[in-house]
């Protein structure tokens, strides 16, 4: 559209055509539109030039060349013809989404841009980067004979996506955290910024919307799936239950079929441009090429099956996380327990998952290295209040009082008290950590018992308590007896 309106004022005679993927099946269709508008074009300006339909029926046989359709025939006659009539003028031809075109369709294309190519006409075809052989192979083609130019358009960048914001709505950026959540949303595709921008200018506030999807954008969006098939469906469907890059293991816990047909069904995908492959060092990846295309797809699925498949998925990182106790896949835990509403199962592995981690800040010989630290999901851990306060707030709020809520609070309350304690905050930590050790003994939790004995030697040996030291050593060593 940009490069039309840049030639509006030229000297070219500019014929457009997008092809639709409704019509991708109609035989020749946008040579029809074409010739259709040159024939308007004609009439509307009152050229005595013959129409196309005109130069069809006038042909004999022996004009028809050989392997030469009567339609390859009439569209190099027509413009033939137009560059002879206009001989101060050249004929500038737009053809969008050319992947849309019907294989005749392509193959006239090629033919045309080889018959005419002494002739003053110039194309400009647009494909997106869905891989369609008849393209590919008019691609090579032509590219051996040095007819064509190709462009590949790239994404905007992070620095390029806030130059265009400066020049169309430099308000929005305001607010600093709005470029890198316009960014996140769109990831630098033109359409998804633009639409996105024009949502925020309506928008009183400026801000960066819940759903950013519009109308336009769904509309895109559909017509990329609208010729999957069911399978493919269900396994983009599968796929976006996951927030993060999938492999075949993963897809596996939801949609348990051989290998060999989840590559078949994924290769389709990566040839349409849905997905892309990652080739990592530990394992080969899949993700969305697009995270509103994953928000999409992810809509779709009703809310049931959306909750039985994250509760799935949380069984099976769940029986796997027992059997290797690898504390990675703790987010994995909480996130699918949490989207399978189940919020006990989700708080369980929360605290344990901050439990592993504040080992290694308020302990006096840390657990874990930096570099394991590294691995951890939540940004916010930096700071102990940031994270436990809160939590703790949430499980207080929880509507029931049996065994497991006492658990929840027992664990809650031993890193809180732990906190207070590495902190010298010595009133609140003795607090905490002596209402661990009375739920943790109702409960007979032998584990969370000895932890918390641990903590106050831990807090004697600050104070210098020699008499509390020894107490808790008593205590530590009849647990070990009884366990």
């Amino acid at each position: 559209e940009q490069i039309q309106r840049m030639v509006e004022d030229s000297d070219y005679l500019v014929f457009t055509w997008v092809c639709c993927e409704t019509e991708k099946d109609l035989y020749l269709m946008p040579w029809h539109g074409i010739m259709a508008k040159v024939d308007e074009y004609c009439k509307r300006n009152g050229l005595d030039v013959e129409s196309p339909t005109d130069i069809l029926l006038r042909q004999n046989a022996s004009d028809v060349q050989f392997f030469m359709t009567r339609f390859e025939i009439l569209t190099e006659s027509v413009f033939r013809y137009l560059t002879k009539y206009f001989r101060d003028r050249k004929i500038l031809l737009f053809i969008d989404d050319i992947q849309w075109m019907d294989p005749s369709s392509i193959q006239l294309l090629n033919n045309t841009l080889f018959h005419l190519r002494d002739c003053p006409i110039f194309i400009v075809a647009a494909s997106r980067l869905e891989v369609v052989k008849e393209i590919e192979d008019l691609r090579v083609s032509l590219m051996r004979e040095a007819l064509i130019k190709e462009v590949k358009l790239k994404r905007f960048t992070l620095e390029e996506t806030r130059e265009l914001i400066e020049v169309q709505a430099q308000e929005l950026l305001g607010d600093p955290e709005n470029l890198d959540k316009i960014y996140e949303y769109t990831d630098g595709n033109a359409l998804f910024l633009t639409e996105l921008l024009k949502t925020m200018k309506d928008n009183d506030g400026g801000m960066v919307p819940e759903n950013p999807l519009t109308s336009r954008m769904v509309s895109i969006i559909q017509s990329r799936l609208m010729k999957l098939t069911e399978q493919e469906h269900t396994l983009l469907s599968v796929m976006s239950v996951f927030y993060h890059a999938v492999t075949i293991e993963d897809i596996q816990i939801l949609y348990p079929e051989p290998e060999l047909k989840i590559y078949d069904l994924l290769e389709h995908l990566l040839e349409r441009q849905i997905i892309y492959e990652d080739v990592g060092t530990a394992a080969i990846t899949y993700h969305f090429t697009h995270i509103l295309i994953h928000n999409y797809v992810q809509s779709k699925i009703s809310a049931g099956r959306k909750q039985i498949y994250h509760r799935q998925v949380a069984g099976y990182y769940e029986q796997k996380y027992k059997e290797t106790g690898d504390i990675t896949l703790m987010p994995e835990l909480i996130y699918h327990f949490e989207n399978a509403n189940d919020m006990y199962k989700k708080y369980e592995y929360k605290l344990e998952y901050f439990k592993e981690f504040f080992s290694g800040t308020q302990e006096i010989y840390p657990a874990m290295s930096l570099s394991f630290t590294d691995k951890f999901f939540f940004p916010d851990l930096d700071s102990s209040e940031n994270v436990l306060i809160p939590l703790a707030e949430e499980i207080r709020a929880l509507p029931n009082r049996d065994q497991r809520y006492q658990e929840l609070r027992m664990k809650v309350e031993y890193l809180i008290g732990r906190y207070d304690l590495s902190s010298g905050d010595y009133q609140y930590g003795l607090r905490n950590m002596n209402a661990c050790i009375e739920a943790a003994k109702i409960l007979k939790n032998s584990r969370y018992l000895m932890d918390s004995y641990l903590q106050m030697i831990y807090y004697a040996i600050q104070v210098y308590d020699l008499d509390m030291m020894k107490e808790y050593i008593m205590y530590c060593s009849e647990l070990l007896e009884e366990y």
